[in-house]
């Protein structure tokens, strides 16, 4: 009896886990998306050097997202 409420527990807690990490996931490809994009057209960029930037903030977000218990 005590097991299966261990592995229930255990499954509920890395089902939140998964859905984080996926949550973050979708919002850091929109962000890298929309920045991409931004500087493309803003600032007339070549390809690559608005995905490295797009790619710099996403990356940062995705840090302080993980660090942060309030997001997601």
């Amino acid at each position: 009896m005590y097991m299966i409420r261990a592995n229930l527990l255990i499954s509920l807690v890395m089902l939140k886990l998964i859905s984080r990490y996926a949550g973050i996931g979708v919002i850091n490809t929109a962000i890298h998306w929309t920045v991409f994009a931004l500087i493309l057209k803003l600032f007339e960029s070549g390809q690559a050097m608005a995905n490295f930037g797009a790619f710099c903030v996403a990356v940062t977000f995705s840090f302080f997202a993980r660090l942060c218990p309030l997001i997601t």
